[in-house]
């Protein structure tokens, strides 16, 4: 889905309704299909994908900051009250994990080679899962 560029000066309240509904809609439309069905199982998993831009709102992009954190309200809602029934509800945010390209990190590097810090305990082999067998009767010792 996308919403045309706009800043908070340039949206109406028909542009704000819509990109909303846009939004929750299609995921409350989901929900209703499958919800009746897990809540009498005592189980069921609904994960929901959204833009990160719910934590921290893009410039010129307000329909979306404000239409993606309406959705998080909703599915938590939901979460909070479908729980009891052994119903779980879980909003993926999907974005980048790292500094645009072309832009230093504003996080400074820990000291030390790249890659991945060594581990503080060393790897156990697997136990074996065989018993020990006792020689047979017939065999020599």
């Amino acid at each position: 889905m996308s919403f045309e560029t706009a800043t908070a000066l340039d949206v109406t309240t028909e542009d704000i309704a819509t990109a909303v509904a846009s939004v929750i809609r299609p995921q409350q439309r989901l929900v209703s299909l499958v919800l009746d069905g897990m809540r009498e199982r005592g189980w069921g998993r609904i994960l929901a994908v959204s833009a990160t831009n719910i934590v921290e709102p893009l410039p010129a992009l307000t329909l979306s900051n404000i239409a993606r954190p309406a959705l998080a309200g909703y599915l938590k809602s939901l979460a909070t009250q479908v729980a009891p029934d052994g119903v779980t509800v879980n909003l993926l945010l999907a974005g980048g994990s790292g500094p645009p390209a072309g832009r230093p990190s504003k996080r400074p590097r820990p000291p030390g080679p790249a890659g991945p810090p060594p581990r503080s305990r060393p790897t156990k082999p697997p136990r074996s899962r065989c018993a020990a067998s006792a020689p047979s009767p017939s065999s020599p010792p």
